[in-house]
């Protein structure tokens, strides 16, 4: 992993040396908010550096006083979009969900997180303060804990994958539920000799309701139900 730039160093309190130049009119703060602004009206493509100094109104060599380069910027964008998380209070079961809805919160607001590039450095202090929280909800749980870390992040990656379908929602190629319709639509007609799980699938539940990826529960019970088996029978937290 990269040394953490300006911003991220700032971020983490970590004392940095001003480049030369004239005092700085703007503060980080006030840049990485013209950069979520522009990411939130027209896509993470479109935070270029010249793209936030039209935004904040500001030189471009003005940025470089408080950030070392774009995916220095982006690092700052997550941890501010990301903020506090949220206190987590009840069972297990509750605070596995007002986590979930929380992060899933965030991405509706800020989809450009799904776009941030993997090779971003992450390891922000917000971005860390949701996988501790996370982390604290297996406290009373059976799950070792050298497994717990990789837990919370199959989590936090299916989270994003839930947003993700929400954003696609509509589109032909990526909504899951479309997919599903038309590959229920298809087994009804397709031969049960040559396509026998295809044409077996059934658009009711076991609980007698649709089955759909739609609903906007289903990736996170699955996930609930996967947990669920680290923790002692009975048990809720």
């Amino acid at each position: 992993m990269t040394e953490p730039g300006l911003a991220l160093s700032r971020l983490w309190g970590t004392p940095s040396v001003l480049r030369p130049g004239p005092k700085p009119r703007l503060s980080l703060t006030e840049i990485v908010d013209a950069s979520i602004t522009l990411a939130r009206t027209d896509g993470l493509a479109a935070v270029t550096m010249a793209r936030v100094a039209e935004t904040a109104l500001c030189a471009k060599m003005a940025l470089y006083r408080h950030v070392s380069d774009r995916d220095d910027l982006l690092s700052a964008m997550l941890d501010r979009a990301l903020g506090e998380p949220p206190q987590l209070n009840g069972s297990w079961r509750e605070r596995f969900t007002a986590l979930w809805d929380a992060l899933l919160g965030i991405y509706a607001s800020d989809p450009w997180l799904l776009e941030l590039p993997t090779d971003v450095n992450g390891v922000t202090p917000q971005n860390l303060a949701w996988i501790d929280r996370a982390l604290s909800l297996f406290d009373e749980s059976l799950l070792p804990s050298s497994e717990r870390l990789s837990t919370v992040l199959l989590i936090t990656e299916n989270i994003r994958f839930e947003a993700r379908r929400r954003k696609a929602a509509g589109d032909p190629v990526d909504d899951l539920d479309f997919l599903l319709e038309s590959a229920v639509s298809a087994g009804r007609r397709l031969s049960g000799e040559r396509y026998p799980h295809l044409a077996g699938l059934s658009r009711t539940g076991s609980d007698g309701e649709p089955a759909s990826l739609s609903s906007a529960r289903h990736v996170r019970d699955l996930m609930l139900r996967s947990v669920a088996a680290y923790f002692p029978e009975g048990h809720e937290g």
